[in-house]
């Protein structure tokens, strides 16, 4: 069973279509970008850089807006679709923006002031989420493509997974909320970040390994691979190697982030775009193929009128040669008897009723002919006269 088993649509098109070569090609260079520029960055992860204050919340914000903006596309993409692994995958956005919210509020710096382990375990959470998701994703795809079955896609799913997403981020609020005893992790911080980024990592190794293993692959596949590496390499550079906050591995790895979470929209709205163009061209070419084929219409509309006129032609020919046919006939008679009067009335009354038949058949052809209106002014009493004359003649 292949993705063909699965409805396709304009906008579902990153979801059902196999990667071709170059979206292939430009993945893997993606990736090898990332990960060189990352490979040239341990070296300098632990130097300090200056310190700006706002940089974590306008770095949340941006996050949030992106994400959100990511879940909205998949959304779109889930409608087209009608597959529950894409609404699955949109899920991951939005639990990842929702995040924010607690962030931001719950941190060391924010308004509720606090301690530094809630920040680290709403950071892992957070970061946790998505590739979470991803495998999720992944497995339910594979299950949708093999069994070959799509739903609806009815707003109920939407809803019932936005309330279940915002669900899962109170619990995890609350989780990890100050006060909380389940997550003390010891008494430092960076020890807390560093486990808890460890596991972020392993698990954007497994959603990338999910990934990798499942064949004939989509478009939105393979750039979910490129994502998951971005996500670990934030992970690894802003807590794993860097030294604390406000050194170049704490603002590489948030940048990395960043862009790990605008990927998947930017893709969207490329390959968007790719079919935007390629629907213009078929219109195009539908509409050369709507001037030949009306063209063609009336060819055959033209020769169809031909033939109706050799028909006609024929039949009057016909009718023609019989009626001269009485005529001569009658007439080579009349010669032959010039002294029976008699005889030659009757024939020349058979020969006057031919030559009357051929006059109203002329008439016909003349009152069938197409001709141009020309307005007269006429006397009614005369045209009157003139039938009675016409039809006592007849």
């Amino acid at each position: 069973m292949t993705d063909r088993s699965v409805p396709n649509g304009s906008n579902a098109f990153l979801v059902t279509a196999p990667a071709p070569p170059g979206a292939r090609r430009r993945a893997l260079a993606v990736a090898i970008a990332l990960f060189v520029v990352f490979c040239a960055l341990i070296p300098f992860a632990r130097v300090p850089l200056p310190r700006i204050e706002a940089f974590d919340p306008i770095f949340e914000s941006t996050l949030a807006l992106i994400n959100l903006v990511a879940a909205s596309f998949l959304l779109v993409a889930f409608r087209r679709s009608r597959l529950r692994a894409v609404l699955c995958l949109a899920s991951g956005y939005f639990f990842t923006s929702l995040m924010a919210i607690p962030l931001m509020l719950l941190s060391s710096s924010g308004p509720l002031n606090a301690d530094q382990q809630t920040s680290a375990w709403l950071d892992t959470f957070r970061n946790a989420g998505l590739p979470l998701f991803v495998i999720g994703y992944a497995l339910r795809r594979r299950y949708e493509v093999a069994s070959g079955r799509s739903h609806t896609g009815t707003p109920a799913d939407v809803i019932w997974a936005a309330a279940g997403t915002v669900a899962v981020v109170c619990f995890l609020s609350l989780l990890a909320s100050p006060g909380h005893q389940l997550l003390l992790f010891g008494d430092s911080h960076a020890s807390a970040m560093v486990a808890g980024n460890v596991v972020v990592c392993l698990l954007c190794l497994a959603a990338a390994a999910v990934l990798v293993s499942r064949p004939r692959y989509s478009i939105l596949d393979l750039w979910l691979m490129v994502v998951v590496l971005a996500w670990m390499l934030a992970a690894a550079l802003s807590t794993v190697l860097d030294a604390g906050r406000f050194d170049i591995g704490f603002y590489a790895g948030r940048l990395y982030g960043l862009l790990a979470a605008g990927l998947v929209p930017i893709i969207l709205i490329v390959e968007a775009s790719r079919l935007y163009g390629r629907l213009d061209q078929a219109l195009a070419v539908a509409g050369v193929r709507n001037t030949e084929l009306a063209r063609s219409r009336e060819e055959l509309a033209q020769a169809q009128r031909l033939e109706a006129i050799g028909q006609l032609t024929g039949g009057v020919a016909h009718d023609f040669n019989n009626l001269l046919t009485v005529v001569v006939g009658n007439l080579d008679l009349i010669l032959r008897a010039r002294d029976d009067a008699e005889k030659i009335e009757r024939l020349a009354q058979g020969a006057m009723k031919a030559a009357q038949r051929g006059e109203r058949l002329v008439r016909q052809l003349t009152y069938a002919r197409k001709q141009v209106t020309r307005p007269e002014t006429v006397n009614p009493n005369q045209l009157i006269v003139d039938i009675e004359n016409l039809a006592k003649n007849i």
